[in-house]
Formats: structure tokens, C-alpha cells, sequence
């Protein structure tokens, strides 16, 4: 026995030393590094050293600073929005239609020729038909998107008139009854009863005089039959292939006419601002390029859309909001597919007065817009997918009961929350390959198995909900606040932001703050980074975020956006006392106030600095970054 206990000892004492290197390996080394260094979520905006009693100092992204001019175009060939197809690119799915830049530049062109020669359109003596515009009442769709191009690329001896765009046939009425009204009117066969009936109501048939209406729709035979209708109502009417057909039959003249300037408008959309009264935004082509630089600045430079990654972009905002159509064109531009779906971005609101039957409603409404998505059809599925806080949810409660029925699903959940306390996350590893793979193969069609960058517009998630579609998805997620009155973003969140950040709780009892009891969650690499500089996020890890109402409260939704200002007016911060430094990014909250080149809206809207008041009401980080409330 003595001779084999020396053995026994030298065993123990192997074992001993190799769990010892394993345990520090794993403790130490073992650790995936977060995507993005810490110290760069500790320093998201750039506030200027004065400021006004009541408001905030003027913030903007701390890439841009405030010793740098705004961005106004994403490269000096987009001038106006005529350039964006002036890049050749391989043919790709824009809506349904499958087409290449040189033949949508085509297209384009002879609407413009064919409106243009169909109505009468002269440029030596204008007429009546052209003073007040034409109004686009077409949905959202590729016939929509090409009518926009097509006044972006008119003739050059001949500019069309201002496109009008209405965000709601309740805003028809008031349109048509302007001082000098659009007496040319793109419309769908399906609402040629209610033009009708709007235009000859209380039978008073002086508001059609000289309208012409413009039948867009699939079946030619259909749209036929509305012609001979309108024509019986004593209307001038057209079919819209008819008109392209034209167009194409008519040589454009080379005359070196007139040069259309970045500052003219080229949409106006017809909305409501906050009391419902009708607001008219005007959209000029210098908005909409300085739009297109906003939204690619968002990504990473390996990571913005293209043609040589195949990717699809599928957006929830509408093509007649600001960022809705500067969105479609930056996709057209950088070549990507484009595709719109549901029914919009989620408003930022209170949820108090919402029952329960209005909430599973609009839950509902949510999963049928993702299953519409996800839907088989020669349409590739989107990499890159922009919805709203209630399709958010709906995703992750389809992902989480796929994951519940996986037996690996605890030990996946613990391994990935292990991940994300160290601020990483990807779709690589063996529980990726064997369970959340197959769990968002098995959900939806596998449409999240394809998406590569996802970002939440309008209302921010919860924080739990944040969390849970991390795990869910294996991505980052980018939030993203906007405003009507805006082709930019007023607030984007770093892409590689793991952090759920609830500074602030608020009464609120919207069903996509989950519940409070659920964990709010910040990666352990911000605790480690707030040892550097006391103006980094505190850290809160695991730690209950109880509220007053019973809700849970949002997430911080980033600093401003690459080219606009932001300023808080009734700046609740406390003020700078006699003799004592302002501190940059003190907590404090106020109206959102923006300026820059993509802020659309009448010279009346603008204060004497030429900030817009949106109407948002948002609380600044001492990271800098804003919760809006």
C-alpha cells in the first residue's frame, strides 16, 4: 500500500492542476469579446458646452460632433434623387417585379414622357390641369414607386407638377378643396367609386371640371371598363399602361433644358399633425439624399445593403412617410430588393386606456403581416427586416413556443444569456447549429434564419422583450425613433448594442411590456467599462425594474442620428450652479426639438434657431443616449 500511495498523490495533484488551468481558462480566457469595445456605448452623443435656461444643450451623434458640417448626400454622385439610378446594378425583386436599375430608369422615363404627352402638359403656356399638382392615391407598391421616379426624372424641357401624396383618404375631401386642387389623380380601380363620389358630391360638378384621372391596375380588361366609366361621367381618364406605352413612342429632347436644383420639392405629403388638422410637409431632393445618408450611416460599413450580398430589405413604414420613401430610394440606390408590409410603424403613446380586446386585436394584425411576409412566393425572404414593437412581439412569442418544445432549450437559453453578459452574440457554435437554428427554421418559414440586421422603428421594446428576441434571433437589434416631419432618423442605437437599459419607468400598460417581474439585463462588459469613465451606463444586471403602473418601461432607443440636432425644450436637468462646471449628458428630459438637412416642414414650423418641434417627449443617459417617452 505505501508503495502505491506516492501514485495516488502525483493522480490527485494532476487533476488538481488540469481542473485548476481549466477553471482560469474557462473564468478568462474562454470569454468572447463584445462586439463592440465598451467605452463606445459610454460617449453616444455630442452635447454642445451651452445652452439656454429651459433647454438642453443641442446634441448630435458623437461620430459627427460639432465641429463637423452635416451629411447631406451618402456620396457626391447623388445629387438629387435623378442619380440614384444612375448605378448599374444586377437585376432584383422591387415589390413583385423583377428589374434592374437601367430598365426602372426606362420605365421612369416614359411615365414622365407619356403623362406629359397624354395631358397636354406645355411648358411655353401651362395649364390649369398642372397648377395644383397631381395626387397620388396609389398604395403602397412598385406603380407607386416608379410614379415618384418618374417626376424625379422628367424631361428636361419640361418639369412635371408637384406630386401630392395623401397619408389618408380622410385627408381626400381636403385636398380636392384646395385654392387651386390637383386636377390630375393616380388612383387604383378600387376607388374609382369614391373619387367619383367625391368629385361630383352634393352635384356639384364644378370641382371635376377638367380632372383627369390616371386607372392603375392588373387586369388591363378592368381597368378598361373604369376608363369607360369615368369617360361617361363626362372625366378625361387614362389606363397607366397606356400611359407608359406612350411614353415610350416619344423621343426625349436633348435641348440642355432646365436643371432640376436639390432645394426643390419634389413630393408633398398631405398628413395630420397632433390635433388633426391637415399638414402639409413638403419634400425636397436634397431632404431625401440627406435622408439616404442618415439611414446607411446606422449600419456598419461591412454590413449596409447591397447587390453583392443578394440582400432584400422589407420595411413596415409607409412610402407616404418621409422616412418610408427615402428608405425605398437609399435601398434602390444601394441595389438591395425592397419590399413594404402591414400597416406601419407603432405611434409612441400611452397605452392606459387600450383593453384587452384591442390589444389581442392589434397582436392579431401582427402575426398576419409577419405570415403575409413569410409566405411562399418568388419574392426572396428579407435579410435585413424593419418592424414595429407589436410585430417584434409577435415574432418572439412564435420563436419562443418553437423553442419550449426543443429539449436543449435550457442549456441553449443559459449559454447564450452567458454570451450576451459579455456583449456578444452571433449564429455560429453547437447550440446554434443543433437548436436555435432548427427553432427559427421551424417558426415563420424560416424568415429569421435569413435576416442578418433587424431594426425596430417607432415605440422601443421592453427590455425583457429586448432580451428575449437577442436570444431568439442571434442578432443585434437596432432601435430607431422617427418623425413625420423627418427623412432621418432622430434617434438610432448603436448596431452593436446588446445593453437593455430601463433608466426610466413610466405608467404604462402596453402588452409589449411584458411584465414586471420579468429581469431587465445589461452586458457585465458595460460594469467593466463604467470603471473607466463615470459617464458610461450604470450597471444593472439581473435586477428587478418595478414600476408604479405594473409596466416595465423601454429601452433607450440611442443617440441622434449621423445628420440631425436635437434640443430639449423644458429641460427638466438641473441647472448649472454659480461657479460649477455643466456636466455633459446630465439626466433630463423635454420636448424633442430637431434640426438638419432631412427636417421637412414649412418655414412657419421652425423656431428662430430653425428647430421643429415633433411633438416627442424624451429623457436623456448619461451615455448619452435618449429614452423616449
Amino acid at each position: 500500500m505505501s508503495s502505491s500511495q506516492p501514485l495516488l498523490t502525483d493522480l490527485s495533484l494532476g487533476l488538481l492542476l488540469v481542473t485548476i488551468v481549466l477553471g482560469v481558462y474557462l473564468k478568462y480566457f474562454s470569454r468572447p469579446l463584445p462586439l463592440v469595445h465598451p467605452l463606445l456605448l459610454g460617449k453616444q452623443s455630442d452635447v454642445s458646452q451651452t445652452r439656454n435656461h429651459g433647454e438642453s444643450g443641442i446634441y448630435r451623434s458623437w461620430a459627427t460632433g460639432h465641429g463637423s458640417p452635416l451629411s447631406l448626400r451618402p456620396a457626391n454622385s447623388l445629387r438629387t434623387v435623378a442619380n440614384i439610378l444612375d448605378l448599374s446594378c444586377p437585376t432584383r425583386y422591387i415589390y413583385g417585379t423583377f428589374i434592374s436599375n437601367d430598365l426602372l430608369k426606362l420605365r421612369s422615363k416614359n411615365i414622365a414622357k407619356g403623362l406629359v404627352a397624354l395631358l397636354g402638359l406645355d411648358p411655353s403656356s401651362p395649364t390649369e390641369s398642372a397648377a395644383g399638382g397631381v395626387l397620388n392615391l396609389l398604395p403602397d407598391s412598385f406603380d407607386s414607386l416608379l410614379l415618384t421616379l418618374s417626376f424625379a426624372l422628367s424631361p428636361s424641357s419640361f418639369a412635371l407638377p408637384r406630386l401630392v401624396h395623401p397619408t389618408s383618404l380622410r385627408l381626400l375631401n381636403h385636398v380636392l378643396s384646395l385654392p387651386i386642387p390637383p386636377k390630375i389623380i393616380v388612383l387604383p380601380v378600387a376607388l374609382l367609386g369614391i373619387i367619383l363620389e367625391q368629385l361630383f358630391e352634393d352635384d356639384d360638378s364644378a370641382v371635376a371640371t377638367g380632372v383627369t384621372l390616371v386607372l392603375v391596375g392588373e387586369d388591363e380588361g378592368e381597368v378598361q371598363r373604369a376608363v369607360d366609366m369615368a369617360k361617361t361621367n363626362g372625366l378625361k381618364a387614362f389606363g397607366w399602361k397606356e400611359i407608359e406605352r406612350v411614353g415610350d413612342g416619344v423621343e426625349e429632347k436633348e435641348d440642355g433644358g432646365r436643371v432640376v436644383g436639390e432645394l426643390e420639392v419634389l413630393v408633398e405629403v398631405v398628413g395630420q399633425d397632433e390635433k388633426g388638422a391637415p399638414r402639409h410637409t413638403p419634400i425636397t431632393h436634397i431632404s431625401l439624399t440627406a435622408g439616404i445618408s442618415a439611414i446607411l450611416s446606422m449600419f456598419p460599413a461591412h454590413k449596409r445593403p447591397g447587390p453583392n450580398s443578394k440582400d432584400s430589405v422589407a420595411s413596415v413604414l409607409s412610402l407616404t412617410e418621409p422616412l418610408g420613401l427615402t428608405l425605398a430610394l437609399g435601398t434602390i440606390w444601394s441595389g438591395a430588393a425592397f419590399r413594404s408590409f402591414g400597416q406601419g410603424a407603432a405611434p409612441h403613446h400611452d397605452h392606459d386606456e387600450e383593453d384587452e380586446d384591442e390589444k389581442a386585436h392589434d397582436s392579431e394584425i401582427a402575426h398576419s403581416e409577419l405570415l403575409i411576409l413569410a409566405r411562399p412566393s418568388p419574392i426572396p425572404l428579407p435579410t435585413i427586416l424593419f418592424l414595429n414593437t407589436p410585430q417584434l412581439a409577435s415574432l418572439n412569442s412564435t420563436l419562443q413556443t418553437a423553442a419550449n418544445k426543443n429539449p436543449l432549450y435550457f442549456l441553449a437559453r443559459r449559454h447564450k444569456l452567458a454570451d450576451l453578459g459579455d456583449g456578444f452574440i452571433d449564429r455560429k457554435g453547437l447550440f446554434e447549429k443543433f437548436h436555435w437554428k432548427s427553432v427559427r427554421e421551424t417558426a415563420l418559414g424560416g424568415l429569421t434564419n435569413r435576416l442578418r440586421a433587424v431594426i425596430v422603428v417607432g415605440e422601443s421594446p421592453s427590455p425583457s422583450l429586448l432580451l428575449e428576441s437577442h436570444l431568439h434571433l442571434s442578432l443585434p437589434l437596432t432601435r430607431m425613433t422617427y418623425s413625420p416631419l423627418s427623412t432621418s432618423p432622430i434617434f438610432v442605437s448603436h448596431f452593436y448594442d446588446l445593453q437593455a437599459l430601463p433608466p426610466f419607468i413610466f405608467h404604462s400598460h402596453s402588452e409589449h411590456n411584458v411584465s414586471p417581474q420579468e429581469f431587465t439585463f445589461t452586458p457585465t462588459s458595460s460594469s467593466r467599462a463604467s470603471l473607466a469613465t463615470e459617464k458610461n451606463t450604470v450597471h444593472q444586471e439581473m435586477t428587478v425594474a418595478p414600476s408604479p403602473g405594473g409596466a416595465e418601461g423601454r429601452v433607450h432607443t440611442g443617440g441622434p442620428s449621423s445628420n440631425v440636432e436635437v434640443l430639449l425644450k423644458g429641460f427638466d436637468g438641473k441647472d448649472q450652479e454659480e461657479g460649477e462646471e455643466e456636466e455633459e449628458g446630465q439626466d433630463g428630459g423635454g420636448e424633442v426639438w430637431i434640426r438638419g438637412p432631412g427636417v421637412v416642414c414649412v418655414e412657419e414650423g421652425k423656431d428662430e434657431k430653425r428647430f421643429v418641434n415633433t411633438g416627442l417627449h424624451a429623457r436623456t443617459m448619461k451615455n448619452g443616449c435618449f429614452v423616449v417617452v
